[in-house]
């Protein structure tokens, strides 16, 4: 269900201010693979709740990771977008096709720079460190992953399950004070808050630094990540993915590489005014001199 039919249906049973905008941050997800003691992970994480699904993989074949996902989406509710790396089990058809048939936009990070896709880096290390944990002390996996989503993301936030399910799940522990409207519009406030908490924060770090966006057959340089040359190349795609572009380098390769890793090109030629030469005086020279001289006064 895309993200109009989710407005849509949501308007049939419950109105609130700024319905689209909340809608919108709600149907994002992430996913990527990691692999621990020769053992293959796959994470769907939401983006707006930060709520983790673990799913260990036979095998990492792209129809393997669709078929996860998409029993996951069954679950939970699908999507608007679905964002991950370029690896083939997501670039590849049975999870392009998966995408088209639940009617999702796939968007890719771009190609060398994880920071693009951070989020989800971010989680992927937490699970890990999680479940490595539990490994060593001979714990059980699920039950931790439990805690970790019932655990309040900060002090004025509640955990991801609470926000995705809009209760507090039952846990080993006391159950917490009951969901309320009260309570949702509580969680809700310190959830824009956050989130212009670290926009305001992130916008003080790298917003000076903003570079300006590039246009199609526009001349750059790329950055080779192996030598940390900087190459010449043309911008030839303009992609839909924030600050991504697709590059043409001189052997006829086509590269995707994000907004940072391209420097505008810049004529550095200039026109260059000839030196008055004043040569050392001869014989010869002085009789040319003479003669000039002689010319002009006749």
């Amino acid at each position: 269900m895309g993200i109009e039919k989710t407005r849509r249906l949501a308007r049939e049973t419950v109105y609130w201010p700024n319905i689209n905008h909340d809608i919108d941050i709600a149907t994002k997800i992430g996913t990527d693979l990691f692999e621990i003691g020769g053992d293959d992970f796959l994470l769907i994480i939401d983006y707006t709740s930060k709520f983790p699904v673990v799913h260990r993989l036979r095998d990492t074949k792209s129809a393997t990771v669709a078929g996860v996902t998409s029993r996951t989406l069954a679950m939970l509710g699908a999507p608007a977008e679905i964002i991950s790396d370029n690896g083939p089990q997501f670039v590849g058809a049975p999870h392009q096709d998966m995408c088209a048939s639940w009617g999702i936009s796939h968007i890719t990070s771009s190609p060398r720079y994880p920071q693009s896709n951070g989020f989800v880096e971010r989680a992927v290390r937490t699970v890990k460190t999680l479940i490595k944990r539990c490994q060593k002390s001979k714990q059980n996996v699920d039950k931790a992953l439990l805690n970790l989503r019932a655990t309040p993301i900060d002090s004025k936030l509640p955990s991801p399950a609470e926000i995705l399910f809009g209760r507090p799940p039952c846990t080993s522990l006391p159950s917490r004070r009951p969901y309320t409207e009260a309570r949702h519009q509580e969680m809700k406030d310190a959830h824009d808050k956050r989130r212009d908490r670290m926009k305001a924060d992130y916008d003080r770090r790298y917003s000076a630094n903003e570079l300006p966006p590039l246009h199609v057959g526009q001349k750059v340089r790329i950055l080779d990540q192996d030598s940390r040359a900087w190459l010449p190349g043309e911008v030839t795609t303009v992609c839909r993915e924030p600050r991504s572009y697709k590059v043409a380098t001189p052997n006829g390769s086509i590269l995707r590489r994000t907004r940072s890793h391209l420097r505008e090109m810049t004529d550095t030629r200039r026109s260059i005014t000839p030196k008055r030469v004043r040569f050392a005086d001869t014989e010869k020279t002085k009789d040319l001199s003479k003669q000039h001289k002689l010319s002009a006064e006749s």
